[in-house]
C-alpha cells in the first residue's frame, strides 16, 4: 500500500519537473523571438512554466485519485 503512494508521489514530481522545464524552454524560445529584455523574458517564461506544471499536476492528481478511488 505504501509502495503505491510512493509511486504516485514520485511520478507526480517527475511529471511536474519535466513539464515545467519543457514549458520553460518552449516559452523562452518563443519569447526570445518577440522581445528584447532578457531578464523579463526569463522571468515570464519561468512563471509560465511553473503555472503550467501546477495545472498539469492537479489534473494528474485528480485523474489518479479517480482511477484508484
Amino acid at each position: 500500500m505504501i509502495e503505491d503512494s510512493l509511486f504516485r508521489i514520485i511520478s507526480l514530481a517527475i511529471l511536474m519537473i519535466v513539464t515545467g522545464i519543457g514549458w520553460y524552454k518552449i516559452k523562452l524560445e518563443k519569447l526570445k523571438n518577440e522581445k528584447e529584455d532578457h531578464k523579463k523574458i526569463k522571468e515570464e517564461a519561468k512563471n509560465e512554466g511553473i503555472k503550467f506544471s501546477v495545472v498539469l499536476g492537479v489534473i494528474y492528481m485528480v485523474v489518479i485519485l479517480g482511477i484508484s478511488g
